[in-house]
């Protein structure tokens, strides 16, 4: 939920990559003119923007030192200026980078910028999700369904034990890779006990 207590709904349902629904402020230090950014150890260029929504917006970037792509989500200015909501976001991330399982997309660093600005590093997949395969290929093979469903099972499953119920399943929060089928998009989570003395708010 946002801080107005109201749900964060589906609005691009196309994106390649979405963590959050509608439009909202400009997040971190993103630049229109689309120079190049930097926030912790990451680049990032503004127009190579992959989703956006109500709390932010996520892009490409990539960590130079380690010569690797990442999918970062930037929260927007009007929520970092929210304690209440900025503990939360940093405590979910917290949380999900423990969340090591072939089947959920990994978190791979998180923080804030020297301009303050909350973000969340993750693993960046060029596959599409499930929703655009199937406008892409039309209906899927059965068995090719009940594989991806039983990886998504196996997520799901992982997450629980971790005291983390996700909430949001829907086959545009499933990301394709070669070897299968990767969840994401946790920030409609629950968190149970277990979760919150795994990563306590600071």
């Amino acid at each position: 939920e946002t801080p107005d207590g109201s749900a964060d709904p589906v609005s691009n349902p196309n994106a390649r990559w979405r963590l959050a629904s509608t439009p909202g402020p400009t997040a971190g230090a993103v630049d229109s003119d689309g120079a190049v950014c930097r926030i912790g150890n990451y680049t990032y260029s503004p127009p190579d923007q992959l989703g956006h929504g109500r709390t932010g917006v996520v892009v490409r970037g990539r960590h130079e030192f380690l010569n690797r792509d990442v999918a970062i989500k930037l929260l927007s200015r009007e929520y970092t200026d929210n304690e209440a909501f900025r503990r939360k976001f940093e405590r979910e991330a917290r949380i999900l980078a423990k969340l090591d399982h072939p089947n959920i997309v990994k978190v791979y660093d998180g923080g804030q910028g020297s301009d303050g600005a909350c973000y969340i590093a993750m693993e960046y997949i060029e596959g599409g999700t499930l929703l655009q395969l199937t406008k892409k290929e039309g209906r899927l093979p059965a068995p090719q369904v009940a594989d991806y469903m039983a990886q998504v099972a196996e997520a799901l499953l992982a997450a629980y034990d971790h005291g983390v119920r996700h909430r949001d399943v829907k086959p545009e929060n499933v990301m394709m890779t070669p070897s299968g089928a990767k969840l994401t998009d946790f920030n409609l989570a629950a968190l149970e006990e277990t979760a919150l003395q795994e990563a306590p708010s600071t």
